[in-house]
């Protein structure tokens, strides 16, 4: 008896030991804060989950409401090559008590690199077409041409196209946005990088079309010597506006753990290079403060390598229905989901400034590329508000 006991002890310390390790060597999961000039709020969080090859394979979303509530859960398919084939988008239905299909992208490569990205929206139990990106490619096989359909029922017609061009160390010099208008393609955005003396991004400058190119905002980055992204800047119309700041385990590296950041597509960094050379703790998101003139924190996101989110409700029962934003953070457009009838809504910036206001339906696309880089709320109708975050 005595031995069998001491068997059953070192199997679980052997246990508990691996459990533990595989924990430390995981980005289990992360909890985003807002600050209220008093004390840190919980706002959402995420779980992450890998498969065999340490491929991101499910991230899980959840909102604060007193407790954590599960909001979205994103589902990554990947090739042999360990690229992504396909990401697919669920939202919790308060109604049926359960995640509902409701996007999907669908990725096919050619000689390993993106070839074609196909999206689909769930709509009467069925997916349909709606958006599809094709990539042209120089003899360097750095992209050069993404062109960008929609889909209008019966097939793909033009939308819009991304022209890149290059400076002489093979980076994105500039990226060129054209709409589709009235069977001409029409100027829209401008992208311009610059970069410091170790070809990492110091600057990305957007410029909107109205005539002639005029400076809409601009983001100013900094890294360390061992290519750590130590902070970013946003400016809108010359403005300070918000700012992020990276802080890191410098005695770790991040390759050393099983992480969501990977590259699934060949095109995540492509313009910045991955940013997380050491052990990513926690990043702090900072406003600028006119009245004092500096930055004050806001928000902070920490990253957690030995627990994930637990959800003392194991329903995931959510009262109210939900208004989701999609996808967010989000670079130029965000489509929102949750509206019985067509709605006024609010575009706040952080400190409560108002940035936009106009009517949107179920299902319908608002336009951010005019917002700098940040957080902002969407107020609608009864006080509800969706909290978005615009990034490059």
């Amino acid at each position: 008896k005595k031995k069998t006991i001491m068997k059953k002890t070192t199997l679980m310390m052997l246990i508990l030991f691996t459990m533990t390790i595989q924990g430390q060597n995981k980005l289990l999961s992360s909890i985003e804060e807002y600050y209220d000039g008093s004390t840190w709020e919980n706002i959402q969080g995420s779980n992450y989950e890998y498969d065999s090859h340490n491929n991101l394979i499910i991230q899980t979303y959840f909102s604060w409401n007193l407790d954590w509530e599960i909001s979205m859960k994103v589902n990554y398919t990947y090739n042999v090559n360990n690229k992504v084939t396909e990401d697919l988008y669920q939202f919790w239905n308060s109604t049926s008590n359960q995640l509902e299909n409701f996007t999907k992208n669908s990725y096919t490569y050619t000689s390993g690199k993106p070839a074609e990205t196909i999206n689909q929206k769930w709509e009467n139990n069925q997916w349909v077409n709606k958006y599809k990106y094709v990539y042209t490619y120089n003899n360097d096989n750095l992209p050069i041409l993404s062109m960008n359909y929609a889909w209008d029922g019966l097939q793909w017609v033009n939308d819009d196209r991304e022209t890149l061009t290059y400076n002489a160390n093979n980076k994105v010099a500039e990226i060129l946005s054209e709409d589709w208008v009235n069977s001409e393609w029409k100027n829209d955005y401008k992208y311009v990088y610059t970069y410091d003396v170790n070809n990492k991004i110091s600057t990305e400058i957007t410029y909107k079309w109205n005539g002639s190119w005029g400076e809409e905002d601009r983001t100013e980055y900094v890294f360390d010597s061992n290519g750590n992204m130590l902070s970013q800047t946003g400016y809108y119309l010359g403005n300070s506006n918000d700012k992020t700041e990276y802080i890191y385990d410098f005695s770790s590296f991040m390759s050393n753990f099983i992480h969501p950041f990977n590259d699934k597509t060949g095109f995540d960094y492509f313009i910045v290079d991955f940013p997380y050379v050491n052990k990513l703790l926690s990043t702090n998101g900072f406003i600028f403060n006119s009245l004092t003139n500096s930055f004050e924190i806001n928000n902070k996101t920490t990253y957690n390598y030995d627990n994930a989110i637990v959800l003392s409700n194991e329903q995931f029962e959510i009262e109210n229905k939900k208004i989701i934003a999609f996808p967010n953070p989000a670079k130029s457009y965000i489509e929102i989901s949750g509206l019985d009838k067509s709605e006024n809504y609010k575009i706040y910036t952080v400190s409560g400034i108002e940035v936009d206001k106009v009517t949107v339906s179920d299902n319908e696309k608002i336009d951010i590329q005019k917002l700098s880089n940040g957080f902002y709320f969407l107020k609608f109708n009864k006080g509800r508000v969706v909290k978005i975050l615009k990034k490059q």
